[in-house]
């Protein structure tokens, strides 16, 4: 048995003809959170994309659990893997609950009804998540972040044992991004699920990642412990801002500083 939940050999994912990642061979621990970091168009969300085959690989191979994910079905795939989404269509006409449901299909049995434990899959995931009391509430009706923990909701209601997040803190306040990555940190630590997650924040990849992998010029700048690798070099290397990372004494926790951006991104 693999001590990766995921790896990658030599892996190239292109868009319209053009190389967004080259080469790249990687280990996500099993168990454990990492979070991808590095400037807009790096490659982290085509990576979580190709992971979860919405974008076809030219080269390479990806394993799950040991088993090349090329030679699953797209239901093998959604019982191993959940994806949730940068974008998803906020405008669906459906409830709460509807919409937490459809994470039970790829269980579904031979008359795609819910079964009884898709009902508790269902529940569980509503609890998680604590939407509960808004099952039955149109999804267009909730806030941002009451929408980000449904679809969410979505995800965990799959049950696999592999979840992807792509910038899931995206459009959210402080107070709703913290209360987001406290819950996927809780689902890491109960439920042993392994995390991959896109973040833009280096704060809170210092303090919420177990392994940080860094994207930079198609390929990987560095990966490993975040305190090894988000360094004030790196800072400079990748997103080409001078910044001090110091230890906050109160919460012992590294801190990233920029103060300055080096040459013209804009």
């Amino acid at each position: 048995m693999e001590d990766f939940a995921i790896r990658i050999e030599n892996l190239y994912v292109g868009i319209s003809g053009m190389n967004i990642i080259e080469n790249i061979s990687l280990q996500f621990p099993k168990g454990k959170i990492t979070v991808l970091i590095g400037i807009n168009g790096s490659g982290k969300s085509t990576l979580l994309k190709a992971i979860s085959k919405i974008l076809p690989i030219k080269k390479g191979n990806i394993y799950l659990n040991g088993k090349a994910t090329h030679e699953m079905s797209f239901r093998e795939l959604a019982k191993k893997l959940a994806m949730l989404p940068q974008t998803y269509d906020s405008q669906l006409s459906m409830t709460v609950r509807e919409l937490v449901e459809q994470g039970r299909f790829p269980h579904s049995g031979a008359l795609k009804m819910l079964r009884k434990q898709d009902h508790i899959a269902i529940e569980y995931a509503l609890e998680l998540t604590n939407l509960s009391t808004f099952q039955n509430r149109q999804l267009d009706e909730l806030s941002g972040g009451e929408r980000q923990r449904a679809w969410l909701a979505l995800s965990l209601a799959q049950a696999s044992d592999i979840l992807l997040l792509d910038e899931p803190t995206t459009f959210l306040d402080v107070r709703h991004q913290l209360d987001l990555l406290n819950l996927i940190k809780q689902l890491n630590h109960n439920e042993n699920k392994t995390i991959v997650m896109v973040l833009h924040d280096i704060n809170q990849a210092l303090n919420y990642a177990d392994h940080i992998i860094i994207l930079k010029d198609r390929g990987i700048y560095a990966q490993g412990n975040p305190h090894k690798v988000i360094t004030e070099q790196m800072l400079m290397d990748v997103y080409k801002v001078k910044a001090r990372i110091i230890e906050d004494p109160l919460s012992g926790h590294s801190v990233c500083i920029p103060y300055q951006s080096v040459g013209h991104t804009i």
